[in-house]
């Protein structure tokens, strides 16, 4: 976070208008199958507190925004350790005369039931994940209707205090993209470029490197005032070379495709989205998977005060060449309820079913959730 010193004290640069936002949120819920897991099924009662905070400077051209987000969630029962989650982020934003910049550098520590559990369900002790993420966005304008587009974020995430019998890797990851736009009319812009990726993982007797490199193109069109659709495919070259103890290697190259197409509706009171995803998926295993996703999303206002919100995702997830080592399916329904101008009362309710190689039979869970969200404003 020092680095960020660099922007936010250099003098003279006036952000004279400052707004900040703060939610206090506190909720009790109910999970079933805590662990996870096929067998030993656990139903649990906990209680959650969270805090979300926002604080921005704006100027004529620039934005330095802060945010701290944490979760404390201790769970009712003996075998059950609390978690924890604490995100803390830095955004800085200028617009030139012909460009527009972007930087961010955000923090992540949580903990995981879920990895802390073996697959019968005990409950062997907690881990904490801890992640350093730093990105960077320039556009560039050419002329009135083209631009350059370039993007980088870059993470690095560790394991600390993994209970035996639970292996993870640490690992390293970046993504990059370099796009040429072109503004063809009001409703129509394409793009080609290329986008890439590079993963690292591995200890003293193991190290699994990916990289990705390829071809890309996207588009972005307004069918009508109502209807959107938006592009973004990959083609790329993937390399992967896997080293063990003693010098044995394996390399291993091929192609495959990357990308997200969406198409969003605008209703009277709500939207709907449809939206199918293939993406990279750095992992602690030692692997970087793929993952297909095909969502759909809903939201609605019911009353004036009353909104719904509705979203489905079905995943499939494969790594090491495999058909498919994971299947699963997540839905959520979520109703808030604006109390009073500062107060949201919110009903959440998840349903998640998953199935995988290594625990061939069904996994489902089911969670329940009330919260009571109090905002607190300030600006200038």
């Amino acid at each position: 976070m020092l680095a960020l010193c660099a922007f936010a004290c250099r003098p003279a640069v006036a952000l004279a208008d400052y707004e900040g936002r703060l939610n206090l949120a506190v909720g009790s819920a109910y999970e079933s199958n805590v662990f996870f897991a096929p067998s030993d099924e656990q139903s649990s009662a906990s209680a959650t507190s969270r805090l979300d905070g926002t604080v921005a400077w704006n100027s004529d051209a620039s934005t330095l925004a802060l945010s701290l987000d944490g979760l404390y969630q201790p769970y009712l029962d003996s075998q059950l350790g609390a978690t924890s989650a604490i995100d803390a982020a830095t955004t800085f934003t200028h617009e030139f005369e012909y460009s527009r910049s972007k930087l961010l550098v955000a923090y992540a520590n949580a903990s995981s039931l879920v990895d802390a559990f073996q697959t019968d369900g005990e409950f062997v002790g907690d881990q904490r994940r801890e992640t350093i993420t730093g990105g960077a966005t320039e556009e560039i304008d050419l002329s009135e209707t083209t631009s350059l587009a370039a993007d980088v974020d870059a993470s690095t995430v560790s394991f600390h205090d993994t209970p035996n019998g639970v292996v993870n890797y640490d690992y390293d990851y970046a993504t990059g993209t370099l796009t040429w736009r072109k503004e063809l009319s009001e409703r129509l812009t394409i793009g080609v470029g290329a986008a890439g990726s590079w993963y690292d993982t591995g200890d003293n007797g193991f190290r699994n490197e990916v990289t990705t490199i390829g071809p890309a193109v996207s588009a972005r069109y307004a069918i009508n005032d109502r209807l959107s659709t938006a592009v973004d495919v990959s083609y790329r070259r993937d390399e992967t070379n896997t080293r063990y103890f003693r010098g044995f290697a394996i390399d291993d190259t091929g192609y495959d495709y990357f990308g997200a197409v969406t198409i969003r509706r605008e209703l009277d009171n709500g939207e709907v989205a449809i939206a199918l995803r293939r993406t990279e998926q750095p992992s602690s295993t030692g692997t970087q998977d793929i993952r297909d996703e095909a969502q759909v999303s809903f939201r609605r206002s019911l009353a004036e005060k009353l909104d719904m919100r509705a979203i489905t995702t079905l995943i499939d997830e494969n790594s090491g060449g495999n058909d498919s080592d994971r299947k699963a399916v997540a839905s959520e329904l979520h109703f808030d309820w604006t109390v009073g101008e500062k107060l949201v009362a919110s009903f959440s309710y998840r349903y998640v079913w998953q199935r995988s190689d290594s625990q061939p039979s069904n996994e489902q869970a089911h969670a329940v959730a009330l919260t009571l969200t109090r905002s607190f404003e300030h600006g200038r």
